[in-house]
């Protein structure tokens, strides 16, 4: 029963400190995509009402992103990690 709840411990480390800053990083770059799409349909759709819901697009992406990043930032130990995260903010 011990070696369960040990491979279970590990189990867990393993997903807090490997999968969840990788997702919240998959959710970075998503957001980074979508909003390249916003901006070319923003240029090839340039009616006003068009431009006006995209640039709040932007806007709410641009700040999940942010967010994304710092809890990347808060879940990531390692000097890669961290390395990564200021080029990104750059």
């Amino acid at each position: 029963m011990i070696g369960v709840e040990r491979i279970s411990s590990n189990v867990e480390h393993l997903y807090r400190a490997n999968l969840l800053p990788l997702k919240e990083l998959d959710r970075a770059s998503y957001l980074v995509q979508r909003n390249r799409v916003v901006v070319m349909d923003m240029l090839l759709n340039a009616s006003a009402e068009n431009v006006k819901r995209r640039a709040e697009e932007l806007t709410r992406n641009s700040a999940a992103i942010d967010k994304a990043l710092g809890t990347f930032g808060s879940l990531s130990r390692g000097e890669a990690e961290q390395a990564l995260l200021i080029q990104l903010r750059n």
